[in-house]
């Protein structure tokens, strides 16, 4: 059995862990994200969630996360916890495809006819 110590876990930061590699067609953000420390004691995954490519090592993609909070009864929209809006939260999981940016998309040869 696993034991996980949270005790040197820092707020506002995912905890380490092994790199895991995704196929883009299997990537879908909201799968990969977890809930993290925040400032306050609490575990939420909101934040922006930045997922890297692990062909070029660039960012692959972001996704703003939020946990499901709401703000009252009459506006029912999700929101960002307090003061977590602004957190950048890196993850382990990276994609197995080049990053969107036109340098690192594989070249096509163009054939004469």
């Amino acid at each position: 059995m696993n034991v996980v110590d949270h005790a040197d876990e820092q707020a506002d930061v995912v905890p380490p862990a092994d790199v895991v590699i995704v196929e883009p067609d299997e990537f879908l953000p909201i799968n990969y994200i977890i809930p993290v420390l925040r400032e306050d004691g609490d575990r939420c995954a909101c934040g922006t969630w930045q997922f890297y490519s692990s062909v070029c090592n660039h960012l692959y993609q972001t996704y703003d996360a939020k946990c499901g909070a709401t703000r009252n009864k009459k506006n029912t929209r999700t929101i960002f916890c307090p003061k977590t809006a602004s957190r950048i939260l890196i993850s382990n999981v990276q994609v197995n495809s080049p990053c969107p940016y036109p340098a690192c998309q594989p070249q096509d040869e163009e054939h004469a006819d």
